[in-house]
């Protein structure tokens, strides 16, 4: 039980921004974690703290060590749906700490398991860590192809607003890369008039929005931009 309620509290953590304290309540769980606790209890937990251990969270053997736990389970468990999420964990997992070449070479078996019938958020969230991929890789014109399919995708789907604005916040990150600075500022600028009060993406947004304002020489919009910008980073403790 408190397997399960460790990885469920970790997962409201994790959205409201609290992605270090709920890493903090999971690491001394480890050891619970024993050959007769429920393999999908199992499975949750370690692809929970996999997903928790990347940007740096977790030193490179610790979030291998929890990615391949959790997909091996995922294996033995028979759920299609399962293991489409215990793949893609490992394969974020990977890119995250440099190992881009396998990730991608799991993008195939990934795919093999996907429905038309899935909702729209699953579908994406392998054209999302290809497009990551790529970005690792400094394909950024083939990260933003994938990243335009899964903004189409999600705009035709409802009720998928956390999905979208994360979708576009990593758009603009790639169209900045690309100097696609007008770009940027076009969709930040819709997305925040859509979703601004959410936490997480829309403080990357507001970064994009100024980054894409200054590279295009539009000072005062961007002092304004800052100015909005610091109490809402200030809130998701990025500041």
């Amino acid at each position: 039980m408190a397997i399960a309620l460790a990885g469920a509290g970790a997962l409201v953590l994790d959205h409201i921004g609290l992605a270090q304290e709920a890493l903090d309540r999971m690491l001394p769980l480890r050891s619970l974690v024993k050959d007769d606790i429920a393999a999908p209890q199992a499975a949750a937990f370690w692809l929970r703290l996999a997903t928790l251990g990347t940007s740096g969270r977790l030193p490179r053997d610790a979030l291998l060590d929890a990615q391949a736990r959790g997909l091996r389970l995922c294996r033995t468990l028979g759920s299609r749906r399962l293991l489409h999420t215990g793949l893609c964990t490992a394969a974020w997992s990977l890119n995250m700490v440099g190992e881009s070449a396998a990730a991608e070479a799991m993008l195939q078996e990934i795919a093999d398991l996907e429905r038309s019938g899935d909702p729209a958020w699953l579908r994406c969230t392998r054209l999302n860590l290809h497009a990551a991929i790529c970005h690792h890789q400094s394909r950024f014109e083939e990260s933003a192809c994938l990243l335009e399919q899964q903004q189409a995708q999600l705009l035709a789907a409802p009720g998928e607003h956390s999905a979208l604005i994360g979708c576009r916040s990593n758009l603009c990150v790639i169209l900045n890369c690309l100097e696609r600075h007008d770009e940027a500022l076009a969709i930040a600028r819709s997305a925040l008039q859509q979703h601004g009060g959410a936490t997480g993406a829309s403080s990357y947004l507001r970064f994009q929005l100024l980054h894409a304002q200054i590279a295009l020489d539009r000072i005062d919009e961007a002092r304004r931009t800052l100015r909005d910008a610091v109490p809402v980073w200030r809130r998701d403790s990025l500041l």
